[in-house]
């Protein structure tokens, strides 16, 4: 896979995880408030909106107290009493148990099988009879609504029909949600926009940050946050300040102790080079006296030297692109010519190098660079592995990368050295048993060649011995000379 294709990919798995943790909570927390908004002006205004105001539901109680009246008229006519019809009204099937009819003669008698008539109602239905069309009104929690004229033979009745006001609140919101639905809708649809637009200004710059503080995270100290971000006037802008004040130093401090190790390796070179040429000169005047304390100089100056090498050559690694330098070549006889020679070389103490795969793989990259990586994690498993142990090494040629896996099988590392095994100058106290002579440079050198080809290496414990395993994306030429 490309470099292009990878940050492709990772800008899809981004927008595909847009929606997930804090950003679908607020947004569904703020949707959810503007929602409950809309349903409480609903709530509100058929509450406060009086039937008498609102013509809608003005006009469907009108129409049912005409019917119940035509219906009580309907079952006088056949023969029925007045109080067999009322009844027989509000008996039938499908007639709500929170309304009540009444019936007032023209001699002011009350019948009614549900409502018991009290001071206030008596007050507002006297008033009411008195008009010559039906009305609305209110009595506490009641909403009476006539009065209906109903004239049979010789007998003239009165209708009033009486609805209880919490079952005409619910019967007036779901008019208004039935009626007007497209506009509920558009409602919640710009609610639902206006709350994205606000999370998104929220969040958006948080998950700009998320992606930097993890770029910081695994070494790279260039990230910064837009400008357009470190603008802003709010709280988010004075993270965003900071978080760049931060890397700025973080950047200062890593160049200062590179450059300090760059400088102080070099000066040391000459100091270095001089001993070499005294230490010849006394063995050539002291002739067979003082050999050990010679040889034993030898050995310390040889250790500085290449110590100081492996410095300037870890510290080349992170600073330089080492784009010039790279080529196509194969991988795979430059693995097996390594293993050749370290096997060779591990005899001597009576352990082996075994390949134990090698896939065929041309690759594009710095072969020195890639080539001391693998050989300083093999010299390592060297090292650490027990007397007649052997070190194992496996080369994987996948589609879109390359994955080297390195064990030895000694006795590991703690599970709290793993993360610090490929810092500069990291030694486990407890050794792992073996040679602790090393500078701690090797494992600094390996992550750095492979992090300058856009990989990932990566340590575990294999039970028994150390697993390291190196992934490298297998790129063309021309996408790593690309801007």
């Amino acid at each position: 896979m490309t470099t292009a294709q990878t940050g492709t990919v990772s800008d899809s798995r981004d927008k595909l995880q847009f929606l997930k943790g804090f950003y679908r909570k607020i947004l569904l927390w703020f949707w959810l408030a503007a929602a409950l908004l809309l349903g409480a002006v609903l709530v509100t205004a058929s509450v406060t909106v009086a039937p008498k105001d609102s013509t809608p539901t003005r006009e469907a109680l009108y129409a049912d107290l005409a019917k119940n009246a035509g219906l009580i008229r309907r079952h006088m006519l056949a023969g029925h009493s007045v109080t067999e019809a009322l009844d027989a009204v509000e008996s039938r099937e499908g007639f709500p148990d929170q309304v009540s009819l009444v019936l007032v003669s023209s001699e002011g008698s009350w019948i009614s099988y549900r409502q018991n008539p009290d001071y206030p109602m008596l007050k507002v239905a006297r008033d009411m009879l008195k008009q010559s069309q039906p009305e609305v009104a209110n009595i506490s929690n009641l909403v009476v609504v006539g009065p209906c004229r109903i004239s049979v033979s010789d007998s003239e009745w009165q209708l009033l029909m009486l609805w209880q006001s919490k079952v005409l609140l619910w019967s007036r919101l779901y008019y208004i949600v039935s009626t007007h639905p497209i506009l509920i809708v558009m409602a919640l649809l710009a609610s639902a926009f206006l709350c994205f637009l606000l999370v998104a200004s929220v969040i958006s710059p948080l998950r700009i940050l998320q992606r930097r503080v993890r770029q910081l995270a695994v070494g790279n100290l260039q990230a910064r946050i837009p400008e357009y971000l470190t603008h802003r006037k709010d709280e988010v802008g004075e993270l965003c300040r900071d978080f760049n004040g931060m890397a700025e130093r973080l950047e200062v401090m890593d160049q200062t102790k590179q450059r300090l190790l760059r400088d102080v390796s070099h000066e040391l070179r000459s100091p270095l080079t001089r001993m070499q040429l005294a230490l010849v000169l006394a063995r050539s005047k002291a002739g067979d006296l003082a050999v050990n304390e010679h040889e034993r100089m030898e050995r310390d100056i040889g250790r500085l030297n290449d110590m100081i090498g492996q410095i300037l050559q870890w510290s080349r690694m992170i600073t330089a692109a080492s784009d010039k330098s790279r080529e196509s070549f194969s991988l795979d006889r430059a693995v097996r010519e390594l293993v050749d020679n370290a096997d060779f070389e591990a005899a001597v103490c009576e352990k082996s190098v075994v390949l134990m795969r090698c896939d065929h793989c041309v690759f594009y990259g710095d072969r020195e660079w890639l080539i001391s990586a693998i050989e300083n994690i093999v010299r390592n498993a060297i090292r650490f592995s027990p007397k007649d142990g052997r070190v194992e090494l496996r080369m994987r040629s996948m589609a879109d990368e390359v994955i080297v896996d390195i064990r030895d099988f000694g006795p590991g590392v703690p599970d709290d050295a793993i993360s610090h095994l490929f810092e500069p100058f990291y030694r486990v106290d407890e050794t792992r048993g073996g040679d602790n002579s090393g500078t701690g440079l090797g494992m600094a050198i390996a992550k750095a060649a492979v992090d300058g080809h856009k990989g990932t290496i990566q340590a575990e414990n294999a039970n028994p011995g150390l697993r390291i395993s190196i992934h490298l994306p297998i790129s063309l030429p021309e996408e790593n000379n690309s801007p």
